[in-house]
């Protein structure tokens, strides 16, 4: 059992590494430990207060692990409320496909895999999906779905913008390990 930190610690270890990246292809742009520049530059101007701060390019360079911790646990799992699912796999599939895809649209794939109606799937959770969850009983099998509903999004993605072809393999990777941890 994962508590949230440790789940933002293993994805940033197993997914993201520790180096500094600035590929002009990769939509994120400069990032490190898997933060954005602009997600750097987010959480620090809440957690000053200054909504003028800008962040640069030599900021995210510096960024410390335990910095890019705070943060994925702040803005990638207690701000979307991800957080708050009780069971660690389905928490940690969530968390790791909204850190990867952007939390609106993990959120969507676990309302999807919940069974939700096109017209109930928001990206948001607020108490339908967290009963929903919890009321769930196979947290392994719901866990799978959204890891199901994230691949046939890639596959979307990778045919609307053939450019993110090149990370194809990084991320089937990434979804294979995660169905690794959960089989066991």
């Amino acid at each position: 059992m994962m508590s949230i930190e440790e789940a933002v610690r293993w994805v940033i270890e197993n997914f993201e590494g520790h180096l500094f990246t600035d590929d002009p292809v990769d939509s994120g742009g400069a990032t490190r430990h898997g933060i954005t520049q602009r997600t750097l530059q987010y959480y620090r101007r809440k957690k000053t207060g200054n909504a003028r701060l800008i962040v640069t390019v030599s900021d995210v360079r510096a960024l410390t692990m335990d910095e890019a911790v705070a943060i994925g646990v702040e803005v990638f799992a207690r701000e979307p409320r991800i957080a708050e699912l009780t069971d660690w796999r389905v928490r940690l599939v969530v968390y790791d496909f909204g850190f990867h895809s952007g939390q609106p649209r993990a959120i969507m794939s676990l309302q999807e895999a919940l069974g939700f109606a096109t017209h109930e799937v928001d990206g948001k959770i607020g108490p339908k999906t967290l009963a929903a969850v919890n009321a769930w009983g196979d947290d392994r099998g719901l866990a799978l779905a959204v890891l199901t509903y994230r691949e046939e999004f890639m596959q979307g993605l990778m045919e609307r913008r053939p450019s993110q072809r090149r990370y194809m393999l990084g991320w089937w990777k990434r979804t294979t390990k995660l169905q690794r941890l959960l089989l066991e």
